[in-house]
This record gives structure tokens, sequence and C-alpha cells, in this order.
């Protein structure tokens, strides 16, 4: 729908022809910032407004704040990896300051990686590079410490049309250095459960979810069962072939080798379409 700065073309149109035609309308989005920082980005980028936003950083609030088990296991104390961004303090707020507290990452219970790029360890905001970052990880892996991921997402695609990486890699190299990680957001089940949730009820066989990712939209449609749509302009434009944000089609056996590269045995979306647009 964006590229976290405007609208792509088409995409305001697109979300107001599906209200008028009395859609019921929901972001779903790997974003670790609460609903209401994605209500605020959305309308400033004349995208209008939905029905649910349901974030990351939203699924992972409202589940601490349920008390649920898994998230009940991780602790207390944790070590903060964020953006440099005040705004990225939103999970300690109404009423988690009192569930969740800093630490440094040799006393934590768990790491909470919202973003890259700094650490808060509730004295000192400090940046920290790739090396730097990692070193962090590799402390709390000695430790044996969980982590919480509230952005699985790997890359982003830039304004520019460039690819930077997000927090999913970091919590990729924590997993597969041997360290537990638990995941908020898409692909992952606790997301959607949270999102069919917000949506009051609406049937999953009435749900298409629309996004450009493979490995977290249309993999986590496949695993709630529900139907998807592949937008091909988006991040897997280059591997297909055609130019970002267009309305090129994609050729089909290059969606096909796509297809066999990055989802299960099967895996493939119910429908593809060039841009979101009507």
């Amino acid at each position: 729908m964006h590229d976290g700065a405007n609208a792509y073309l088409g995409a305001a149109e697109c979300v107001d022809e599906l209200r008028r035609r009395g859609k019921r309308l929901a972001i779903l989005s790997n974003s670790a910032r609460r609903a209401a920082a994605t209500d605020d980005k959305l309308r400033a980028m004349g995208l209008g407004t939905f029905d649910a936003y349901v974030t990351g950083g939203e699924c992972a609030w409202q589940l601490f704040k349920e008390d649920d088990p898994q998230y009940d296991a991780l602790g207390h104390r944790c070590v903060v990896l964020a953006w440099p961004d005040p705004g990225d303090h939103h999970l300690f707020a109404a009423g988690l300051g009192e569930r969740l507290t800093y630490a440094s990452v040799d006393e934590a219970d768990f790491v909470l990686l919202l973003g890259l790029g700094h650490v808060w360890d509730g004295v000192t905001l400090a940046a920290a590079d790739d090396g730097g970052l990692r070193n962090l990880l590799d402390r709390g892996l000695a430790r044996g410490i969980p982590l919480l991921c509230c952005n699985p997402d790997k890359v982003v695609v830039k304004p520019d049309g460039s690819h930077s990486p997000c927090p999913g890699t970091l919590a990729s190299y924590y997993e597969t250095h041997g360290g537990r990680v638990l995941y908020s957001g898409k692909p992952h089940p606790d997301v959607y459960r949270v999102c069919l949730r917000a949506m009051g009820g609406v049937p999953s066989g009435r749900v298409v979810a629309v996004g450009d990712s493979l490995h977290h939209d249309i993999a986590g449609a496949l695993g709630c069962g529900i139907d998807s749509v592949l937008v091909t302009g988006g991040i897997h434009a280059e591997e297909l072939g055609i130019a970002a944000s267009s309305a090129q089609t994609a050729p089909s056996q290059r969606l096909e080798s796509l297809y066999s590269k990055h989802l299960q045995a099967g895996g493939r979306p119910t429908y593809t379409m060039p841009a979101f647009t009507w």
C-alpha cells in the first residue's frame, strides 16, 4: 500500500472502493509499534481508516496484558533493541510498565526486539552497529535467555527501491545459533488469531489476505487457512524480472519458480495481482 513514506499510486482509491462496497478492512502489519501509530501513519498518507489495526507490537501488547502463557514465561526484565525513536517505548505504556522493566543483557530475563540500531537498558540509549548488536545477542545466547521479536520482517523496500534489513534478520541469527525465539507478527499464528478476533467474528472463509511477501503474507495466510492475494510488484519484483510498484504482469514460469523457492511444497497464493489497485 505504501513505501513507508507515500501511498502507492491507486492504493487509496482501492481502499475507498472496497469500503464503498461494504467490505470490512483490517491492517495486519509487522510493525513493532502499537495500532494507534499505524492509524496515524496511514491517515497521513491519505489511506483512510480501517476496521482494525493489528501490528506485531499490538499483538504482543495484548498477549502480555492477557497473561498469555507463552508471554508469561518470558519473565519481566528485558533488554530492548529498538529504532532510535522514543516511540518504541510504547510496549511499556498503558499498564505494561508494571509488567515489564528495563534491564541490561546481563540481568534481563529476555531480549525484546523492536527495531535495529539502538539498545535501551533503562538507563541509557546506546547506538550499536551490526557487530555491536550481534555481540549483545551472543551474550544473551550464552545466558540462555529467550528473545521476543515484534517485527519478523527481514527486509523492507525503501522509497528509492533499495532493501534495508529489519529485526527479523537478528531474530533469525538468534534462532539459528540455538536461541529460543517467540515471534509476534506474520507469518506466525498468534497475530492472525488476534487479527481475526479484532474483526468481530468474520468467518475465516470470508477473509482474504493481500500482501507482497511470500515469506510473511502468503505463508501466514496458508498457515491459518485463509485465501491470499500476492502483489507481485513488491519485494519479489526483482526476482520476477519486473519493475517494482508497476502494473507489469509477472511471467507465470517465474511465479512457479518463486513459489517453489519460498513456500512449502505445493504452497501458492490463491490469486496474484500486479499492484494494490482497483
